[in-house]
């Protein structure tokens, strides 16, 4: 045979160096591997997938992006003001003379309070001169991430004390001087997240509500004239109508929330807040997030969640229609641009996703709208109620009994479950027995005489006008017994 002929191979010939990769123990390795990389690249690929496309919702270049020449903006005279709080100045002792004076008139207010209300005189001169302007914003919004929303710790500060500085003009006699700071901290409210994150907006619906309370008091003083409260009536209903509309904080938060996702050093220190990647060590949250694909997957979800929100947030309550869904969501019309998945399907995949969850409390900010207006209207219909006195000589029977001379017909309750629905009114002429639950509890204004016109709450149920608590919500007219002083 000849040598061509041959079949069997020289012992002696050098191998392949890549002869291993034909090696069946090599190949099991190399499998077992794509396999490991593949699940995770497979579910990261299948969690992108699960969500439906949808197209930006917001100009990201343009939105949150307010000019305004400090001369004309409100905050540039809030900010000064911040900076000229005494030293040393006790905020619970400004809350707890706000407190005596509701419930006891001036003489129970501290001398402390009182000589704290000098001191701060400088303070809110400047704080004034903001509360006149049309324009404020605190800062440019589509800057703004989860950690740089600035302070506004001294907001509550300064209405304590003009809300006090209106109680002692109205002690005095100063009633058109009591309005004007009244006036000042409704204005300012109405500046407080417009434009702005939606946690200056929960800020101002706080000061909002404490400005109603105090204003209720000022009109049930007799000394108050026909003239003072018609000319409050209607600058409290041209104030109100400078509040910010819910798709404006809601498309900032929108804002503010990609500039936080955006973040790498947020990002980081988002792991630790997530209960699933709390116990992992730091050097692995990288690997987290990406097998996760978050926050990928946390800003499609809130693109689409803030997409539902916006197609029902700025209509009347009884317009919107609940998909009834843990995150609140709307039931779509079919008309949305762009269009809404299913809400079901959205709720699913927000409660699957930690990032994703995150932003349901977002539909907070509706409700807590919801219930300022509530309030306002509530207000609106005490100040009738006190021109109602000076003109008959005592307070209406019903609310029907405003119509016509003061409004058309009863608001609409917007808590009301039916079109028919009304604000209320409750007459408590007597202090109820309430048996406090420990010794320590103090006197409600729940519970004291009065004249309460309120909205059912978001319960829609008829608590009787307990407006201390979050059964209704409303205000209280306080009605002195026969023979008591004026504040």
């Amino acid at each position: 045979m000849s040598e061509h002929g041959r079949t069997d191979i020289d012992p002696d010939r050098p191998r392949s160096r890549f002869a291993f990769l034909l090696r069946p123990w090599f190949l099991i390795v190399v499998t077992i591997l794509l396999i490991l990389v593949a699940i995770p690249l497979t579910y990261r690929s299948t969690r992108l997938s699960a969500i439906p496309p949808i197209e930006e919702i917001v100009d990201l270049q343009t939105e949150g992006r307010v000019t305004i020449e400090p001369a004309e903006n409100a905050f540039t005279f809030y900010e000064r003001a911040w900076k000229l709080t005494p030293s040393g100045l006790d905020v619970e002792v400004l809350y707890e003379a706000l407190g005596a004076f509701d419930t006891g008139g001036w003489e129970t207010v501290s001398l402390e309070a009182r000589n704290s209300l000098d001191q701060c005189e400088p303070k809110l001169a400047e704080w004034r001169r903001g509360t006149e302007l049309k324009l404020a914003a605190r800062d440019l919004p589509a800057d703004m991430d989860w950690y740089n929303q600035g302070d506004l710790s001294d907001s509550e500060t300064v209405t304590s004390v003009a809300l006090l500085m209106a109680a002692r003009c109205q002690h005095d006699g100063r009633l058109d001087e009591a309005w004007q700071w009244l006036r000042a901290v409704f204005r300012f409210s109405r500046h407080l997240g417009n434009p702005g994150p939606s946690g200056d907006r929960y800020a101002g619906t706080s000061i909002h509500a404490s400005a109603c309370q105090r204003l209720v008091a000022w009109a049930a003083d007799s000394r108050v004239t026909t003239e003072q409260l018609t000319t409050a009536l209607t600058e409290v209903r041209d104030i109100y109508r400078n509040t910010v509309a819910n798709s404006t904080c809601l498309r900032l938060e929108y804002v503010i929330n990609v500039n936080s996702l955006s973040n790498p050093e947020l990002l980081k220190e988002l792991c630790s807040w997530l209960p699933v990647a709390e116990n992992l060590p730091t050097s692995l949250h990288g690997v987290w997030l990406f097998v996760n694909a978050e926050p990928q997957v946390g800003l499609l979800l809130q693109r689409h969640l803030i997409s539902n929100y916006l197609s029902q947030c700025d209509l009347p309550r009884w317009e919107r229609t609940p998909a009834g869904t843990s995150a609140e969501l709307f039931l779509p019309t079919g008309k949305e641009v762009p269009p809404l998945i299913d809400p079901r399907t959205l709720d699913d995949l927000l409660s699957r996703s930690p990032i994703g969850s995150m932003f349901g409390a977002d539909f907070y900010l509706i409700e807590n709208s919801d219930n300022e207006q509530a309030l306002q209207s509530a207000l609106e219909l005490c100040l009738m109620a006190e021109l109602f006195r000076r003109r008959h000589g005592s307070y209406p029977d019903s609310l029907d009994a405003l119509v016509p001379e003061f409004v058309a017909e009863v608001p609409r309750d917007l808590f009301g479950p039916t079109s028919a629905d009304r604000m209320l009114m409750f007459r408590r002429e007597a202090a109820a027995v309430v048996k406090p639950a420990d010794e320590f509890e103090e006197e409600s204004l729940d519970t004291l005489p009065g004249l309460i016109l309120y909205s059912r709450g978001s319960d829609g149920t008829d608590d009787e006008g307990r407006v201390d608590s979050t059964d209704d919500t409303g205000l209280r007219i306080p009605i002195p017994p026969p023979g008591a002083s004026q504040p």
